[in-house]
């Protein structure tokens, strides 16, 4: 099933460690209702990154598969809003995050992350706070994209 024009169900709903843990991660109605519009906005990320091809790594995250990687307990992946992606030809994570940035009101995000190896951008439906921070590992996220 296609959530939008490049984006998938299927890539929505994999994890490795479901598949390893037998989690099924499967989404509710709500959650389709969050992933199908957290997609649109993934096509509006896809666009400004130049059509380039994203890599999701994560996205939908059922409580129990949640729990499992380490997520917080109020992870927005546990609703199908959050998304965690790289897209290597357009470059870094830090690449990302900065271009994206230049279009935060076009995209409306609730939070964008730079993490080390790939970026977590959140879209819950009626709430876009536009927070921008960087991982650090042992402590508090930063304020910013540094």
């Amino acid at each position: 099933m296609k959530l939008s024009q490049h984006f998938s169900l299927a890539e929505a709903t994999y994890s490795a460690t479901a598949i390893s843990k037998g989690i099924e991660n499967k989404p509710d109605k709500e959650q389709l209702v969050n992933l199908t519009y957290s997609a649109s906005k993934m096509e509006v990320v896809r666009r400004i990154l130049g059509n380039k091809p994203v890599q999701i790594t994560s996205w939908l995250r059922v409580p129990e598969l949640n729990r499992a990687v380490g997520g917080t307990p109020t992870s927005d992946h546990q609703t199908g809003a959050s998304i965690d992606f790289k897209c290597p030809i357009f470059g870094s994570p830090r690449d990302i995050c900065l271009k994206l940035m230049q279009h935060k009101e076009e995209l409306g995000y609730d939070q964008l992350i730079l993490e080390p190896t790939w970026v977590h951008i959140s879209f819950p439906i009626g709430r876009s706070r536009g927070q921008e921070l960087t991982y650090v590992k042992g402590g508090p996220f930063k304020k910013g994209i540094v």
